[in-house]
């Protein structure tokens, strides 16, 4: 959690590691939480966190359930489509990271 002034008004905003920690006990069906943690990743990349401190901060089931959303969110959304992902590239070795922690 952070805090950032807007207009004024100091205000806590979450990190987008809790925000996925969240979405990763959703219902799988319901795909547009996937597209979230999908969304939160390409702001993690973006803000250059360091993919093994993510990957240190989930627990076990948690980096196994973010492997498997990765692989289900790549399936559900086209990048032409979906517009704000993360890259390969970073999706590669954050599940790279997830596995051999």
């Amino acid at each position: 959690t952070s805090k950032v002034t807007v207009s004024g008004i100091e205000l806590k905003v979450a990190s987008p590691l809790n925000l996925i920690k969240g979405k990763l006990l959703t219902p799988k069906r319901e795909v547009q939480h996937t597209g979230d943690i999908l969304s939160m990743l390409a702001v993690m990349e973006e803000r250059d966190y360091n993919l093994t401190e993510i990957a240190r901060d989930l627990s076990y089931s948690e980096r196994a359930l973010l492997r498997e959303r990765i692989d289900f969110g790549l399936k559900a959304f086209s990048r032409d489509r979906f517009g704000f992902m993360p890259s390969s590239g970073f999706l590669t070795s954050l599940k790279r990271r997830c596995k051999t922690i």
